[in-house]
């Protein structure tokens, strides 16, 4: 008990919203997390290549590329290359994110015989170009925090338009 009266009629009604706002949030974090994978797809870049065995925009559209838990009353939601299969599979998204530096790549190659019948050997100097980053990761997320500050708004209005009606 405080001196102040009706202060534990205050905190009742603060930790009530608190755990309100929580729980509307958690009740729409799996719909977000579809959201943001749907949005992190529609923003990756597309490959050209026919060698790559696997597309990013294929990898991120997978079912296991979303993944919502609840432990010890907490919900989490990951989204992405969540899986050791998918990171695996989607190991060069990094250089497409962050793009890489241009570097000169030196081989060999045979190139004849010389009078004495010894193999000859010519190096080959190949210039490997700069690649510039796309940031698809990075675009999503931003999108999707601002979808989770509105949300957040929206939750803490009901929750205290909740705790008024309550109160009265």
């Amino acid at each position: 008990m405080s001196g102040v009266i009706g202060i534990d009629e205050l905190k009742a009604a603060l930790s009530a919203y608190d755990t309100s706002v929580q729980q509307q949030i958690e009740a729409k974090l799996p719909a977000l997390a579809k959201e943001f994978q749907a949005d992190l797809v529609s923003v990756t870049p597309v490959s050209t290549s026919q060698r790559r065995g696997y597309h990013l925009r294929d990898l991120l559209a997978e079912e296991q590329a979303v993944s919502v838990k609840t432990t010890k009353g907490k919900t989490t939601a990951e989204v992405g290359f969540i899986t050791t299969d998918l990171k695996r599979r989607g190991f060069y998204s990094m250089w497409a994110e962050r793009g890489r530096k241009a570097y000169h790549k030196g081989d060999k190659r045979r190139a004849g015989k010389d009078k004495q019948g010894r193999q000859r050997e010519q190096k080959i100097k190949r210039n490997v170009g700069a690649m510039a980053g796309r940031l698809f990761f990075q675009m999503a997320f931003l999108r999707f925090q601002q979808r989770m500050k509105s949300e957040r708004a929206l939750a803490k209005i009901m929750a205290a338009a909740k705790a008024v009606a309550g109160s009265r």
